[in-house]
């Protein structure tokens, strides 16, 4: 190993192998940070050293140590061969080929609590079809850049999972099905084009769902959620810049309402109502929040709501009803950026009816708002004030954007 020597002669200084003269257990917990390449390499450091890497419990099999994928996939393979069935804590794949399945599966029949397994930026991603994860030990589940393809990704063979984090994937699953997971995050997934994917997940505590592409999926109930940031982007098919409930039939030619999977069902908010913290950001053109507030959820627990946008669209009709149905909020932030207005067809039955009535615990309202959105920012401070915020509990901050970043600055309204 470069620098072998040199390390060597710093650990003798004194005369003592220090590192070397730790137990076996606390050894093999340090080494368990390197990768599985510079682990074995230990090997020739000493007597004491020789067998250590085979009781390691993490495999890191990362491509990035290897010239080429051959290389990595006959070093892991040799690797689980002779370390045989000592436990593995941790196993962290990042590759681009090779058989991969085959050592997931021995590290879960290890014991394994943390599986990751990324696949880069393949052109043919590796598939996930008619396979399962099976464990009595797993606790936290990140796949990244794979296509998951089963009818169901049904996680119920992983009863003491409670992280699972899916990332870039393309996600062709009729459902997602976990009764122990309590932190779900799904990040810059396409999903399945031709119907809804159903994440039912009833333990959860906190998601996020950020930046997909395709239809939005549904979520069923979950009545322990806490906090929630949900993201509808510019690539969800949820969109319509004709109709403010998406139902103009697709006329335009701008959308896909004609084709649609959206019913009277809800989708996210019904879900949603029960947590304390949500973030929720929408382009402009996607009416699933708007949809969903159709059917009437109460938000009775939240506490903390960041609304973008969308909120302001026909006659801020969002925004009024999350005020009038928040009966315990505390902190309310709203960002308005450059975003174009859309004017909707509102279908007559968008506005709340009724002033709004801000909840008595609400301790601050948050504005930040870009310098063409001023109009916009005079119509929300005439709603907050007629809805009894005082202005002193509301502070407005401008963004200012350059192509370096952006800043800002407040003030108090008055």
């Amino acid at each position: 190993m470069p620098g072998g020597s040199k390390n060597k002669k710093a650990t003798r200084a004194d005369g003592e192998d220090r590192l070397g003269a730790l137990p076996d257990e606390i050894l093999q917990h340090v080494l368990s940070f390197l990768p599985s390449c510079h682990t074995v390499q230990t090997c020739v450091l000493a007597q004491r050293w020789r067998d250590q890497w085979k009781s390691v419990p993490a495999l890191r099999l990362h491509q990035d140590h290897f010239e080429t994928d051959q290389h990595l996939s006959e070093f892991a393979n040799q690797l689980l061969l002779l370390r045989g069935r000592a436990p593995v804590h941790v196993c962290d794949i990042v590759a681009t080929e090779g058989d991969i399945w085959q050592w997931i599966r021995y590290a879960l029949s290890c014991q394994a609590r943390v599986l990751r397994v990324d696949l880069l930026d393949v052109i043919e991603p590796w598939q996930l079809s008619d396979r399962h994860f099976i464990s009595g030990q797993l606790v936290r589940l990140e796949l990244a850049a794979l296509e998951l393809r089963p009818r169901s990704l049904d996680f119920s063979s992983c009863p003491r999972l409670e992280v699972l984090n899916i990332k870039d994937c393309t996600v062709d699953a009729k459902k997602i099905v976990s009764r122990s997971v309590r932190h779900l995050s799904i990040t810059g997934c396409t999903f399945d084009i031709k119907s809804r994917t159903r994440i039912s997940a009833p333990g959860l505590i906190s998601l996020q769902l950020d930046d997909f592409l395709g239809w939005t999926p549904v979520l069923e109930r979950v009545p322990s959620l806490v906090t929630a940031l949900v993201r509808l982007g510019e690539f969800c098919d949820d969109h319509c810049f004709e109709s403010y409930y998406g139902n103009c039939g697709g006329f335009s030619g701008r959308c896909k309402c004609d084709e649609s999977l959206h019913s009277d069902g809800p989708v996210l908010l019904a879900a949603l109502s029960q947590a304390t913290d949500l973030k929720l950001v929408s382009r402009p053109q996607v009416f699933i929040f708007r949809k969903d507030l159709k059917r009437r959820p109460s938000f009775t627990k939240l506490k903390t709501l960041f609304l973008n946008e969308w909120c302001v669209a026909a006659n801020f009709a969002a925004l009024l009803y999350f005020l009038q149905h928040s009966p315990i909020l505390e902190k309310l932030t709203i960002e308005l950026d450059k975003t174009p207005e859309y004017v909707f067809q509102t279908d007559g039955d968008c506005n709340p009816g009724q002033q709004p009535i801000a909840s008595k615990r609400l301790q601050v309202v948050q504005v930040k708002y870009h310098k063409d959105r001023v109009l916009a920012l005079q119509k929300i401070l005439k709603i907050l004030i007629t809805g009894g915020v005082p202005s002193e509990k509301v502070v407005i901050e401008r963004i200012i954007s350059w192509t370096s970043g952006s800043f800002s600055f407040k003030r108090r309204a008055e």
